[in-house]
């Protein structure tokens, strides 16, 4: 007959018990105390990383604004993209299907310089820093584009940017847009900036539910060159007057009179179109292609247009 094991009683443990009260009261305590030091390992080790993290970000931010891959203006950075020069056919090429309009045609072949052009159309927190004052833009927001651009407006803003940066801030021409809206040396021949989807890549009528709202800035996939927003979202302003193409090889063309300082388009009249290019969130998707082309009305208010900014490469 197998007897039961009887439960031990408190008062009848030992001190050396492994099971007296004592014991596992010194037990939790050490335990309770590793635990508290492996934790202030990790905030030190965490905060460690965190310091280390932030430190390379201002050394690569250095370095990027000593080589001019970036700009500070009133505590607002915006990023330079490199685009390397080179010969790229422009118009309606083999990609754009039977989508192209006949403003595109003849595709043509053009070769270009060396040339930086901004990340992002410029914000709104970019204006008021350069500008004093707020934009006009319809959507408000510090990471939403401008887009109520207009010309007037531009010679003083390029006036003042330029001031303050020392450089020498201007308008792309419509071969620098169309150049590195394709991605440059990179391209891949997609239809829209950096995809064949323009889900992907931008904001237009059929992507948007037809809300008709402009986004911030870099909520879509970048091209492939890291420039963003391209392919939709705000037109864009090019320095060139709207007019035909020519079938003629070109090097670094520009179809306007420019401004010598800036790259605004100057004309005698100011009812002349000036190009637009990239669509907007109000267009549909055919006219998000890199190809495709728009205009201005002269220089009156026009809505969803925007701009970038380029900067020539010293050879």
């Amino acid at each position: 007959m197998r007897l039961q094991k009887q439960p031990r009683k408190l008062n009848d443990m030992k001190e050396s018990d492994p099971l007296s009260l004592s014991y596992l009261r010194e037990q939790n305590r050490l335990n309770v105390e590793a635990l508290l030091k492996d934790r202030y390992r990790q905030s030190v080790q965490l905060l460690s990383e965190k310091l280390e993290s932030e430190r390379k970000k201002e050394v690569a931010e250095k370095e990027m604004i000593a080589d001019g891959r970036l700009f500070v203006v009133g505590g607002v950075k915006f990023g330079m993209i490199a685009v390397k020069g080179g010969s790229f056919m422009m118009g309606a090429t083999v990609e754009q299907k039977d989508e192209a309009f006949e403003d595109e045609y003849p595709c043509h072949k053009v070769l270009l310089s060396d040339y930086r052009i901004s990340e992002t159309v410029v914000t709104q927190s970019l204006w008021k820093a350069v500008m004093g004052v707020n934009s006009e833009s319809r959507f408000k927001g510090d990471s939403y584009p401008v887009d109520d651009a207009q010309y007037q407006d531009l010679d003083l803003f390029f006036s003042k940017l330029n001031k303050i940066t020392g450089q020498h801030f201007r308008l792309p021409t419509e071969a620098e847009w169309e150049y590195a809206a394709r991605g440059g040396v990179a391209s891949r021949g997609c239809k829209y900036s950096g995809s064949n989807s323009i889900d992907k890549v931008g904001w237009c009528y059929e992507t948007d539910n037809f809300s008709h709202y402009t986004h911030p800035v870099c909520k879509k996939l970048a091209n492939e060159l890291g420039i963003f927003d391209m392919s939709g979202n705000v037109s864009e302003l090019c320095s060139d007057l709207y007019g035909e193409y020519s079938g003629d090889d070109q090097i670094n063309p520009n179809n306007g009179l420019l401004n010598q300082n800036y790259g605004v388009a100057i004309a005698h009249k100011n009812d002349l179109p000036r190009v637009l290019r990239g669509g907007e969130v109000c267009s549909s998707a055919t006219f998000c292609r890199v190809s495709s082309r728009g205009s201005t009305d002269g220089l009156g208010f026009l809505d969803n247009i925007g701009f970038r900014v380029v900067l020539d490469v010293d050879k």
